[in-house]
């Protein structure tokens, strides 16, 4: 077997069973905080700003995403590749897996609550590797599917940092519905899993596990509003 014979199949591998990678990623990051003896950057309210903007901001790029894409692509699905056209257009002009490129924010600003350097390039370096595999995979099923159209878009368009000289814009417009029915789980996890995080520092590095009204508050209403969408996308067409 060549050695992108071997990565297409270790990506559709890891593209089936990647809904488990935040568990290897928490495993990283208490690994990493019990490296952490004290910091006074767990306590200070802009540097816990900063890492929430960098996870929101991977939060945009994911919205941007699948705000107006065709259905049928950019999808949750895990048992296998899926696509009936190619995306194009919009954010999908300046880079090929913008939903990796999302992911990726979002799991460094959770990774830089641990003000340890090293924590960031380990976690960095260990996502491309895992990734990679499922991209090369993913352009492997796309190449063989569209053929010629594929390849006339991809030769202008980078995998993974965006290039902007490209850029075409989508005419469709973005659909509401579709960000909310789409992003809403996403969106609640990252807000809860930082609370929960946010606390677990300050219990295991500094002794206080008192839970300010602030967090408290914060995770009663994110978890509100995500068992209120829930049922309305369940039970409801409002979703539909």
């Amino acid at each position: 077997m060549s050695l992108i014979d071997e990565h297409i199949k270790i990506g559709n591998w890891l593209f089936r069973n990647r809904s488990y990678l935040p568990i290897f990623g928490l495993i990283l990051y208490f690994i990493g905080l019990y490296q952490v003896k004290d910091s006074y950057l767990f306590q200070d309210k802009y540097w816990l700003i900063f890492c929430f903007t960098t996870s929101f901001f991977g939060q945009i790029i994911r919205i941007l995403t699948i705000a107006n894409v065709p259905i049928g692509t950019s999808g949750r699905n895990t048992k296998k590749q899926r696509a009936s056209s190619i995306n194009v257009l919009g954010i999908y002009s300046i880079v090929r897996h913008p939903l990796y490129l999302g992911n990726y924010f979002m799991w460094l600003g959770i990774f830089m609550l641990i003000p340890i350097i090293w924590l960031q390039i380990i976690f960095t370096l260990l996502y491309w590797i895992y990734y990679e595999r499922i991209m090369i995979a993913e352009e492997n099923y796309l190449q063989n599917k569209f053929g010629e159209d594929y390849f006339s878009w991809s030769k202008n368009v980078p995998a993974f940092i965006p290039s902007f000289k490209n850029y075409k814009k989508n005419s469709s417009k973005y659909s509401i519905k579709n960000i909310i029915r789409r992003e809403y789980t996403s969106f609640s996890a990252m807000i809860i899993l930082f609370m929960i995080l946010k606390q677990l520092n300050n219990g295991l590095i500094l002794g206080d596990w008192q839970i300010n009204s602030y967090s408290k508050w914060v995770l009663i209403l994110t978890i509100s509003i995500y068992i209120m969408i829930r049922y309305l996308k369940t039970y409801t067409k409002l979703f539909k």
